[in-house]
């Protein structure tokens, strides 16, 4: 299973993070943690020029120092650890890019989701958390926490109002948002509860997957295609499943050791 925590800045997502990798860690589930961008010496060395550079980059190049860095970080850390069957926890993902490199910095849509098709192979969270904070209830956080700003955090207002909206109109499968401006409290439990409900939904496909013959470890994260070779027949049976959701009203990599509704239908899937 495939998590991903997003949302603009001071929203919390390094706090829930590290939360539900504890909680994860005491219910006895295997998962790794990563932020974005970072997680490898590749993608840390990406993240201190495209947050720490006091150079003048342009747009197109803190996009691409993102991508160098989270493609690093796929093929090193996240596909490896959903082929092994572990839980991946990531504090941010694509859906960062899209608010912040195309909403926020005005780079095109359709030419930043071909880069990050490239980046990513087609790696798709399952779940994707969106904290929603107010950009002046983040920026008093910030102040509070005395963190000193990173070249994204220095932009003006209007940027971060512009990245919020974007996370604000993101919706689809496995998308579910949630109001950060509450309690510690609130959040984790509207989080906890929305990742189990998750898990289970995940669970019962999973049963109808085997089921129906399976398919390559970690092929469901992908858009039609399998990445793990090794364990692949020559085709993939994949059965349909339809998620629900129901929206609610440091650096590097850490591992934590310890370990819907479907169809039966399936659809052959050549290995590729």
């Amino acid at each position: 299973m495939f998590i991903v925590v997003e949302g603009p800045e001071g929203a919390g997502k390094t706090t829930l993070v590290r939360w539900l990798a504890a909680r994860l860690l005491a219910e006895g589930r295997p998962v790794v943690t990563v932020r974005e961008p970072g997680g490898t010496p590749v993608a840390e060395a990406a993240r201190k020029i495209a947050l720490k550079s006091q150079h003048d980059l342009s747009p197109a190049v803190e996009l691409f120092l993102i991508l160098a860095a989270r493609a690093d970080l796929v093929a090193r850390v996240i596909r490896p650890a959903l082929a092994g069957g572990q839980l991946v926890l990531a504090d941010r993902f694509e859906l960062s890019t899209r608010c912040y490199q195309v909403a926020g910095r005005g780079l095109p849509a359709d030419a930043v989701d071909a880069a990050l098709q490239l980046a990513t192979g087609g790696l798709v969270p399952d779940l994707t958390l969106v904290l929603d904070v107010p950009v002046d209830v983040g920026r008093e956080r910030l102040r509070r926490a005395r963190k000193e700003p990173d070249r994204l955090e220095r932009l003006d207002d209007a940027f971060h109002r512009r990245v919020l909206e974007a996370y604000r109109r993101a919706a689809g499968p496995g998308v579910v948002h949630i109001d950060a401006t509450g309690s510690k409290t609130a959040v984790q439990d509207a989080a906890w509860r929305t990742v189990s409900a998750a898990a289970l939904q995940l669970r019962v496909g999973g049963s109808h997957e085997a089921e129906a013959g399976g398919c390559c470890s970690a092929a469901r994260h992908l858009r039609g295609r399998c990445t793990n070779r090794p364990d692949c027949s020559t085709t993939c049976s994949r059965a349909s499943r339809t998620s629900t959701w129901t929206r609610s009203t440091s650096a590097g990599s850490i591992r934590w050791r310890s370990t819907a509704s479907s169809t039966s239908s399936t659809t052959p899937t050549p290995c590729t």
